[in-house]
């Protein structure tokens, strides 16, 4: 999905333009995820975080739309810039498109004028990654080959895929983008998969080398693969399915063995030895590692106390779930979240 930025000084058209019905339509193509008042204002956003398209008026105060153009355009901070214009700035609107911007489009926006403008800007988007969808499939195809050297693979790919040369800002955000698309093809059809393995994207830290980068990625890919090895199940015997799903579904309850091997209609014995053969690893352990996984991810996602996020992984008592979380992870959940 393509992140959408707009910039505009009237509060009332940015409302206005995200209220397009083309939006609801297109929501699994585009999503609008900032908004700016004036130029500055937006580029700011731009050096913070990665965006795809910025939607920006040609007039703003402080700093116009073609000032903008030109900063993303000279510090490579975003592909596709399209320009708001009146009719009266026709001519500066030639000039953004001459000085490299995608479009232009003339108030008033409707939604046949972004659709058609939106639809051209997804096919460009769409072409002008071939090279990341080569990184990104060739990152799913070493996790599924789940061979035992992954380390190995994953230090060469970084070195000879990752360009370190670019600026540590870019390098982030390329890196941003692997690890999101690399996620979304791994969940596939496991959709239950996704809270698992869940990618939060965060702004540049500006403290970060290439270098820096370039380690941070390979942690989070590394912590990737091996979540994903924990919990995919599409492969496995129809009754563990069932009960990999159950277990994934309902992390706020208390779930045994014995209960879910009646729930299958199956004898606890058999279920148990399956399901080790099938997973590498015993049911109890299963369903402690998944409530320890959702946990790191509400923890590294949401400002939520230690006592919910308790609760919402089936612990009654704060200061076991507390203990069971250091011994998974090493660190305390406060620890935790304040190191992420």
């Amino acid at each position: 999905m393509y992140r959408i930025l707009i910039a505009d000084d009237k509060e009332v058209f940015r409302r206005k333009l995200k209220r397009l019905s083309y939006f609801e339509k297109a929501s699994d193509r585009f999503s609008i995820v900032g908004e700016a008042g004036n130029g500055l204002e937006c580029l700011v956003m731009l050096k913070e975080d990665k965006y795809d398209i910025v939607i920006t008026d040609i007039r703003m105060p402080i700093m116009d739309g073609l000032e903008l153009l030109k900063e993303a355009k000279d510090n490579n901070l975003c592909p596709c810039v399209v320009l708001l214009s009146e009719y009266a700035d026709f001519e500066y609107a030639r000039k953004g498109i001459v000085n490299g911007a995608f479009d232009y489009i003339v108030k008033p926006v409707t939604d046949e004028k972004i659709e058609e403008v939106l639809n051209r800007a997804y096919d460009f988007l769409e072409n002008k990654e071939p090279e990341e969808k080569i990184k990104v499939n060739e990152l799913v195809d070493m996790i599924l080959d789940r061979s035992s050297d992954f380390d190995a693979k994953l230090l060469n790919f970084a070195r000879e895929k990752l360009k370190a040369d670019q600026s540590p800002k870019n390098l982030w955000d390329n890196c941003s983008k692997i690890l999101e698309d690399t996620l979304k093809m791994l969940v596939g059809e496991e959709k239950i998969l996704e809270e698992y393995l869940k990618y939060q994207r965060k702004g540049f830290p500006s403290s970060m080398s290439s270098k820096d980068v370039v380690i941070y990625f390979i942690l989070h890919m590394d912590e990737l693969r091996k979540t994903y090895d924990l919990f995919s199940f599409k492969d496995k015997h129809q009754l563990v399915q069932k009960a990999c799903e159950y277990v994934l579904s309902h992390p706020d309850e208390k779930i045994n063995q014995q209960e879910i091997a009646e729930l299958l209609y199956t004898n606890s014995s058999y279920f148990s030895q399956l399901f080790k053969k099938e997973m590498g690893i015993g049911f109890n352990n299963f369903v402690s590692a998944s409530k320890m996984e959702y946990a790191k991810r509400i923890l590294s996602g949401k400002d939520v106390k230690v006592a919910e996020v308790a609760t919402m992984t089936g612990f009654t008592d704060v200061d076991y779930f507390s203990k069971v979380f250091r011994v998974y992870t090493g660190n305390t959940p406060i620890s935790f979240r304040n190191g992420i």
